[in-house]
């Protein structure tokens, strides 16, 4: 912890640490290390703020351009990225990007998602998928447009 680390520090260190957080440096190494701890915890603090709020114009950013973004396994081509190569790190995927994406569901290895057009795509499920035809990894590993509910209402639940 930091108290623990800050009490192994003499006063001089202990001062010299304050002064470089612009904190006042008077005061006998209990009053200095309580201070030293408290502004570290506060910088913690600040530093979780930030990346909630970077985090939080990041999903707004998402959710008003449409754009999917997605990790996981990917050994059905559920990931629709065109490949098989699992994903650790959220990816977006490019061949739904400016769709308007507004709802994706995931059952399985098939995904499908729907758009604010009422566009129905899906991918995944290794090529057994019954939505999308085909055998080859481009036809089940990136989206595919269901022209055949084209025109219909789609629901999402």
């Amino acid at each position: 912890s930091a108290f623990s680390a800050s009490n192994a520090l003499s006063n001089d260190h202990l001062k010299r640490h304050l002064a470089a957080r612009n904190e006042p440096t008077e005061g006998g190494k209990k009053m200095l290390i309580e201070r030293l701890s408290t502004s570290i915890e506060d910088e913690n603090q600040r530093e979780v703020r930030i990346a909630l709020e970077n985090e939080h114009c990041r999903i707004r950013d998402i959710e008003q351009k449409g754009s999917v973004y997605i990790a996981s396994k990917n050994d059905h081509g559920q990931l629709g990225l065109g490949d098989l190569d699992d994903r650790h790190e959220f990816t977006v995927i490019p061949a739904l990007r400016g769709k308007q994406v507004c709802h994706v569901s995931a059952y399985g290895s098939v995904t499908i998602a729907t758009t604010l057009t009422s566009k129905v795509y899906s991918w995944g499920g290794n090529g057994v998928n019954p939505i999308v035809i085909g055998d080859d990894t481009e036809s089940f590993a990136l989206p595919q447009k269901m022209t055949k509910l084209d025109g219909e209402e789609t629901v999402v639940t």
